[in-house]
Parts: C-alpha cells; sequence; structure tokens
C-alpha cells in the first residue's frame, strides 16, 4: 500500500527541522489520543515501529523521553509494554541495553518505583516465566567485568525506616 513519510528540515549551521505529534486538550472530557500502529500481515512479516533518536558526532546523542500523564485527584497514567505471544515459536523477548563507552563510563540504566507521602510507596517486581512442560524461566544478575580495575558489585538492599521495621531481603530455593 501506499506509504507515508515525515522529515524535519535539515541544517547545517543551526538546528533541524522539528516533528511534532500532539493530541487536542478536552476540559471536561477525554483528551485526544496519538497511536501509531504498524501494519500487520498474513504470509510475511508484520511492519515494525522504529523510534530512534539521533546521532552526533561533537555533541550529545538525542534523547527518548517517555513521561506517561500526571493526576491531581485520580490515577496518574501508566506505562506498559508488552511483547507478542507466539503458539509455535518464541515469544517476543525484551531488550535493554545501556551504551558502552571508549574512553569514559558506559551508560547507566535505572528503574525506580515511585515514592508516598501518605501511603505505600510504589513496587517493583520482577517474575520470570512459569511453563507447564518445561523449565521455568530464569533470571541471571553479573557485575561487570573488567580487565585492570576491579570488577563490577551487585548489591540488594532493603530500605529503612524510622518508626517501624526495617525491610527484609529474602532469598529462597523452590
Amino acid at each position: 500500500g501506499g506509504s507515508f513519510t515525515f522529515y524535519g528540515g535539515n541544517s547545517t549551521e543551526a538546528d533541524g527541522g522539528d516533528i511534532t505529534w500532539r493530541a487536542g486538550d478536552s476540559d471536561d472530557a477525554v483528551g485526544g489520543h496519538v497511536e501509531i500502529s504498524a501494519g500487520k500481515s498474513v504470509d510475511s512479516a508484520a511492519g515494525h515501529v522504529t523510534i530512534e533518536a539521533g546521532d552526533s558526532t561533537v555533541g550529545t546523542g538525542g534523547h527518548i523521553t517517555m513521561t506517561a500523564g500526571d493526576s491531581v485527584n485520580s490515577t496518574g497514567g501508566g506505562f506498559t509494554l508488552t511483547l507478542g505471544d507466539s503458539v509455535e515459536d518464541a515469544a517476543g523477548a525484551v531488550a535493554i541495553t545501556a551504551g558502552s563507552s571508549t574512553d569514559s563510563t558506559g551508560g547507566g540504566f535505572t528503574l525506580t518505583a515511585g515514592d508516598s507521602n501518605d501511603s505505600t510507596g510504589g513496587s517493583f517486581t520482577l517474575v520470570a516465566g512459569d511453563s507447564v512442560k518445561d523449565d521455568g524461566g530464569s533470571f541471571t544478575f553479573y557485575g561487570g567485568n573488567s580487565t585492570e580495575a576491579d570488577g563490577g558489585d551487585i548489591t540488594w538492599r532493603a530500605g529503612d525506616s524510622d518508626d517501624a521495621v526495617g525491610g527484609h531481603v529474602e532469598i529462597s530455593a523452590g
């Protein structure tokens, strides 16, 4: 079928052009949505959605920022990442890789659950997949290797409490 291509203008000595997609606001009803969907296919591979920030030679590479909406009187917006299921082949995987660096520190990766003043702070749960007829999924944690300096550490630390019991760290085999 026909294609759509959007380009922001190029520039040699100033900023390149931007592309902004923004759904409409609403005072008394639901604000508009922005939906990006790749095409389906019956007999071949389905389409891809690619989001890529720009490279830079001298300056900082471009950023990708995804922020769910705040709310004053209701629940803040969520972020859901769901990979594709499969019946006869492997299901989709998630791979998040921080950038490497030759002469400076490699990129970091941080997941932080939300704080709360008057209720329970947010939780963070990692669950490996179950299986009926084969092995259950595994978790593997590695501290980074080093040739000429210290290897990376792995630290698990439970939270402190001033007026109640501090958090626990529990590791249990099946």
